[in-house]
């Protein structure tokens, strides 16, 4: 039996703003299925041109028993897209879709996309793996943990939740090798890295996180941690076959476990000339931990910082303090990490001020991260703001899924003292008067090691200023 794994293209396709990665959640599930004997294949059309003709051409050359499209809540429109043009094609094909936006919604994505057959909830690998069994033993797919689908009355099941993958130790590395590397070129997710100039491997330590932050859709709280050998049997095999030379820990925050981490460092000292970076929690750092992490390889942390007022942090569940803040930056650059970056929301509370801004402004300043990451509150299905701003009456039914978009665009969406316009305006100008001080231009040049990063700044530096005018 064939199944296809399918990332579909998203709203922005920029090749010079989009970042672009590896999907590690179709690469996990594709290495589960294809160690259970199962022939997989992973199209991503996020980096391969996607047509109409061509979708059907493949279709009917691979001829799956299943198709598995995940989706972000902007991109499940283009999912149902390709679902409809498979049914079209071939209507026996089972659909599955999954991911955040279908696990938030899971009865009204049945509902308002008739071509998906059935909904994925949580982690795909044993599900789709299930899935697949009753398909080949001509089984009903009923019973089955972890889904929803119709009736034949048309009404919506849910089955039981399926339990977290415990040992995460058991698991086939991601599949990177059925899907061409070479098609992810440019923006790395991870800003100030290319793979113009590096070759760069996404990898993850963690699942789980056990935090509660109100904008955060995960429901995966059971935080599970590989041994560090199975951690570095994965770089290895990444720096033998694809020829890595940078890491991008994709964990949700890699320093929740201090041991975890000190070990990391510890295993990635083993390996010479590799360079990596990593998400972070403020109150999780230390200068410790930090000149560990330097003197191991990593080259830059981000941190979420979202806000720079006390109220707003206790108000979407942080639980960090501006304190933690001002000494992450600072420990971070005394321990000799190249880059910080600072993760900041615009309108991360619908409740948010112009002195709540302006703190969020004077902190940003105070703390000077080498790269600025702001945003616009996206009330994203299955989180808490999305509740809050539903009960407000602040999306109302002509805000489209497409409309859910991180960055870079007016939110169709206005909070209690901002309209969308007046939230774009904010974050254009703080963008741009952050990013436009010959201060931050200079020091920028000054980390500059090659042509080909200057390049990228460069093209980085054009886009930005084309994308803020």
């Amino acid at each position: 039996m064939k199944t296809v794994l399918i990332r579909p293209p998203r709203p922005i396709s920029d090749p010079e703003f989009v970042s672009l990665q590896f999907p590690l959640n179709l690469g996990y599930i594709a290495s589960f299925l294809q160690q259970k004997g199962y022939h997989v294949e992973i199209w991503d059309y996020e980096v391969e041109r996607f047509t109409e003709d061509g979708l059907g051409r493949r279709i009917l050359e691979v001829n799956p028993s299943l198709v598995g499209i995940t989706c972000l809540t902007p991109t499940v429109i283009s999912a149902h897209k390709i679902a409809s043009l498979i049914k079209k094609v071939s209507p026996n094909i089972l659909i599955v879709a999954g991911g955040a936006h279908p696990a938030a919604l899971p009865i009204e994505t049945l509902k308002e996309f008739t071509n998906f057959d059935m909904v994925v909830i949580g982690e795909g690998e044993e599900t789709l793996w299930e899935i697949l069994r009753c398909l080949q033993e001509k089984r009903p797919l009923v019973g089955i943990q972890g889904v929803a689908y119709r009736e034949e009355d048309g009404t919506v099941k849910i089955e039981n939740p399926r339990p977290f993958f415990k040992d995460l130790n058991v698991l086939p590395f991601p599949a990177r090798n059925i899907v061409d590397q070479n098609l992810y070129r440019g923006h790395h997710v991870s800003r100030a890295f290319s793979r113009q100039f590096l070759k760069i491997s996404e990898i993850i330590t963690t699942r789980g996180c056990p935090y509660n932050c109100i904008f955060c859709a995960s429901h995966n709280r059971t935080t599970r941690f590989r041994e560090i050998e199975n951690v570095m049997a994965e770089v290895d095999e990444c720096i033998k076959r694809y020829d890595t030379s940078h890491f991008s820990f994709l964990d949700d925050t890699l320093t929740m476990n201090p041991k975890h981490v000190t070990e990391l460092c510890k295993g990635l000292r083993r390996f010479k000339k590799i360079t990596w970076d990593c998400f972070a929690r403020v109150d999780t750092a230390s200068l410790k931990i930090l000149r560990e992490m330097a003197a191991s390889g990593c080259r830059k942390i981000s941190y979420g910082i979202e806000s720079g007022s006390p109220r707003i942090l206790n108000l979407i569940k942080k639980k960090i303090t501006v304190e933690q803040v001002k000494n992450a930056f600072t420990w971070s650059k005394q321990a000799g990490i190249e880059y910080t970056e600072g993760s900041f929301i615009i309108g991360c509370h619908p409740t948010e001020t112009r002195d709540d801004i302006k703190m969020t402004t004077k902190l940003i300043y105070e703390i000077e991260p080498d790269i600025l990451m702001l945003s616009i509150m996206v009330p994203y299905p299955g989180t808490e703001i999305y509740k809050i701003m539903k009960e407000k009456g602040y999306l109302d039914e002509g805000t489209r899924w497409n409309d859910f978009v991180f960055f870079s665009y007016k939110p169709a969406w206005r909070t209690d003292y901002f309209s969308s316009s007046e939230l774009f305006n904010i974050y254009r100008n703080l963008l741009r008067g952050f990013y436009l001080r010959p201060k931050y231009i200079f020091k920028i040049l000054k980390k500059i090691k090659s042509w080909n990063e200057l390049l990228y700044w460069t093209k980085a530096g054009i886009d930005f200023i084309r994308r803020t005018t």
